[in-house]
């Protein structure tokens, strides 16, 4: 079924608004949680470094097996990938348990900028403004998680 670039244009987007909301969330949440699990910011944000290692990282073989697969399941296993383990992660109760959940989301997160970028460009003709677009919702991820942090 051919979807038309406005829809392609608003999933994308939509994916790439979760990406950096996800891959931003742990860092603000850190001062809450150092006296939720009685833990130093420091030892909090050791926790996250294999998360963040894995969201670079992962982009490489996320890359390649999307030139030679579908992106279109790609950015399911992303979507399912990612929600599933910020569903795990709220689940959390030690630090091993958390460390693991944000390695899961940056595995999965991993997916998007090689899958969902290229995904988007290959099924719209104004490559630029699609872009464009794209990018606008990566920063308003941001820009929500501040609003959120606020309310």
């Amino acid at each position: 079924m051919k979807i038309s670039e406005t829809t392609t244009i608003g999933f994308a987007s939509a994916g790439h608004t979760l990406c950096h909301l996800l891959t931003l969330l742990f860092p603000t949440v850190l001062l809450a949680l150092e006296v939720e699990l009685e833990l130093s910011f420091k030892e909090l944000a050791t926790l996250a470094v294999p998360g963040a290692f894995l969201f670079g990282a992962g982009a490489l073989p996320a890359g390649w097996l999307g030139d030679r697969w579908s992106k279109t399941t790609l950015l399911e296993i992303y979507f399912y990938g990612t929600g599933a383990m910020t569903i795990l992660t709220g689940f959390a109760q030690t630090p091993l348990m958390l460390a693991v959940g944000l390695a899961g989301i940056g595995i999965f997160a991993s997916i998007y900028h090689p899958v969902g970028m290229s995904w988007l460009v290959s099924r719209t003709s104004k490559t630029g403004t699609a872009l464009g677009f794209n990018g606008l919702f990566g920063s308003i991820g941001f820009f929500w998680l501040l609003w959120l942090q606020e309310h």
